[in-house]
């Protein structure tokens, strides 16, 4: 079974239930599903994650430790699939035993709320343009006084323990015995 007949099945029977028909009727197919979808904009993903995450503060009570909101940041590497337009946005990166395969790499990060289990923010970049800590950056608007950050061994400086603490964020990293 292949994947463009999972998704046309996926798309027959959504479109099934919707129209609440006892039979398939063919709505839409596979190919046009595709190109509706490269034709998204990731803007508005990002917009309704911030506001999803606004909702859930401003809703109900949530969990808290020792009334801080405990966020922890942490980064990773993807390979990204081997695509002209992916390599265009991305780059490429070389591997291998000689530097002979060149792939494409992103770096991702994330600002996770971990007794709640909510991303707050995600951040995706060139693996060659950027880093964790330059990702933190971008994260930092979304942090408020009453957090506290979680931090691994990669994070620490003294520039960014400064910004911390001019914005009344706690924080608590993990660091090297000889930092």
């Amino acid at each position: 079974m292949t994947l463009n007949r999972v998704v046309q099945r996926e798309l027959d029977s959504f479109f099934q239930k919707i129209t609440s028909s006892d039979f398939t009727i063919r709505e839409a197919t596979k190919g046009a599903f595709s190109q509706a979808r490269a034709k998204l904009n990731a803007w508005a993903f990002v917009r309704l994650n911030e506001v999803a995450v606004d909702s859930f503060y401003n809703g109900a009570g949530y969990y808290q430790w020792n009334g801080m909101r405990l966020l922890a940041v942490d980064g990773t590497r993807l390979m990204l699939p081997n695509q002209p337009s992916i390599k265009e946005e991305f780059g490429e990166c070389s591997f291998g035993p000689n530097a002979d395969s060149p792939r494409s790499l992103a770096i991702g990060s994330m600002l996770y709320d971990v007794l709640n289990q909510i991303t707050i923010d995600a951040q995706l970049a060139p693996y060659k343009k950027s880093s964790e800590k330059v990702l933190l950056e971008s994260h930092m608007g979304k942090l408020v006084p009453n957090d506290l950050l979680l931090l691994d061994r990669g994070y620490p400086s003294i520039v960014l323990f400064y910004q911390l603490m001019a914005r009344s964020i706690e924080f608590c990293v993990r660091m090297k015995g000889s930092w």
